[in-house]
């Protein structure tokens, strides 16, 4: 009882930044006769604060169709946003710490193939990201200065089947140039729910 529930106190309280693609995307769902969309956007409070809101619209039509009203449901969803970014931030912060503390961070799968890694890799051996994920480390090794015969692999190796955790186990790899590139690395085996 404390507000008339016109169109204009709706778009009064969606965030200002927030306010002109809200209304555009109404515009598209009537141009093109959406029946249902979502949308996500911010509000001001009375009190000032900001939420988060999810929108689910419904257009309905009348037996013509042509649109009559939107009818939907609104949840809040600020601490799920809240979060997400706290969840960018962790990651964002660990990314900083690993490229500020080795010079490649990487990851292989469960076959001992490449993954994903940080990008100072590719700029220190030439490799791009296409060229190694799919590939086992023996692709990165230098022909003439390792030996995946020697004891120093098979033990390496062992270990890797194992799953066990390996630490400054250096190697020669080679750039794209075919260049040597002294490497020491260390990874740890991460386990899924299954083992």
């Amino acid at each position: 009882g404390e507000i008339d529930p016109t169109l204009e106190l709706v778009f009064d309280r969606i965030h200002p930044d927030d306010r002109e693609a809200v209304k555009e995307r109404d515009r598209q769902a009537l141009a093109r006769g959406e029946e249902t969309y979502e949308d996500e956007f911010r509000i001001i409070r009375p009190d000032g604060s900001e939420r988060a809101i999810y929108s689910h619209v419904l257009l309905l039509k009348d037996e013509f169709g042509q649109p009559q009203k939107f009818v939907g449901t609104t949840q809040d969803i600020t601490e799920r946003k809240r979060a997400e970014e706290a969840l960018r931030e962790s990651e964002e912060r660990f990314r900083d710490f690993a490229e500020s503390t080795s010079d490649w961070f990487w990851e292989m799968d469960s076959d001992l193939n490449f993954n994903s890694g940080s990008d100072r890799f590719l700029k220190i051996t030439g490799w791009q990201s296409e060229d190694l994920y799919g590939k086992g480390r023996n692709f990165l090794l230098h022909p003439e200065l390792e030996d995946l015969e020697s004891e120093k692999w098979r033990t390496h190796f062992a270990m890797l089947e194992r799953r066990e955790s390996f630490s400054n186990f250096e190697y020669v790899a080679r750039s794209k140039a075919g260049a040597p590139v002294h490497l020491s690395v260390s990874g740890q085996p991460v386990f899924g729910t299954d083992g």
